[in-house]
């Protein structure tokens, strides 16, 4: 029961960090914590005012994210992806953005959305008595770290936010991104978004662009020292020189005995 809660309590933790990163930009992450770090240090109102601090912080959030919310952008994506990419390999591919609205769009920032999907109950309970004994103490009693690596095995890969230029009213843009797989399988890509920060600079609003596309990725390849392989025949051109058989052929020559 006990496990349960704690996998709950980890889908509410992860879903409140997924929109935090979502929606702030970094100015507005430092935001956040300065309005996390004035409530807890403010409590006492008589003996410090950290509160006022608190205060600040939080109204200049709610400004942005109200500001955000009148954002109308309207945007079309295709992407041009490989045939394949490798494990441990940056794969780069290019996008086409479209502003299908009617105002230039200044400041956009383009980022790929992988597919991910949250471990159950039973997968978290197996990756935990599979690697108990090479876990520390942390991972073995609560559990989030192992977790989050079954979350992020899910996406199959990693991806950086890239800025875009100035993008004209009815026109296109080609934008280059790059993905780096950590392991085979497919990659499952839904969608594209794009985001703007608002006046403030502190919240993004945000534009999910529905595009979906499948990367197939490969085991990951080795370097192999071909001069410590011979490449000779041992038993045919320059080897076996009573053997029946000529040339390439398989005739029958004999019985061991």
């Amino acid at each position: 029961m006990l496990r349960r809660l704690m996998l709950l309590n980890f889908r509410v933790f992860h879903r409140l960090d997924r929109w935090l990163r979502k929606r702030l930009t970094t100015a507005g992450v430092m935001a956040f914590t300065v309005m996390g770090a004035g409530a807890i240090f403010g409590l006492d109102f008589r003996s410090t005012v950290s509160y006022q601090l608190c205060a600040l912080m939080g109204s200049l959030l709610v400004v942005s994210l109200a500001l955000s919310l009148f954002y109308r952008g309207r945007f079309k994506a295709e992407r041009r992806l490989p045939r394949y990419a490798t494990v441990g390999k940056s794969v780069h591919y290019t996008v086409e953005l479209e502003n299908c609205g009617r105002r230039p769009q200044e400041g956009l920032l383009l980022l790929e959305s992988l597919e991910e999907r949250l471990p159950t109950y039973k997968e978290f309970v197996a990756e935990r008595e599979l690697k108990s004994r090479r876990r520390n103490l942390f991972d073995r009693r609560v559990g989030y770290p192992r977790w989050a690596q079954l979350l992020r095995h899910s996406r199959g890969a990693d991806t950086q936010e890239v800025a875009v230029e100035s993008l004209p009213a009815k026109a296109k843009v080609t934008v280059e991104l790059s993905l780096t797989p950590f392991r085979r399988g497919v990659v499952r890509l839904p969608k594209l978004r794009v985001s703007r920060p608002d006046p403030l600079g502190l919240v993004k609003a945000i534009r999910e662009i529905p595009q979906v596309d499948r990367l197939l990725v490969l085991p990951r390849t080795y370097p192999v020292d071909w001069h410590v392989l011979s490449g000779l025949r041992p038993f045919q051109d320059d080897g076996m020189s009573a053997s029946n058989a000529l040339g390439e052929s398989e005739e029958f020559s004999a019985v061991r005995e």
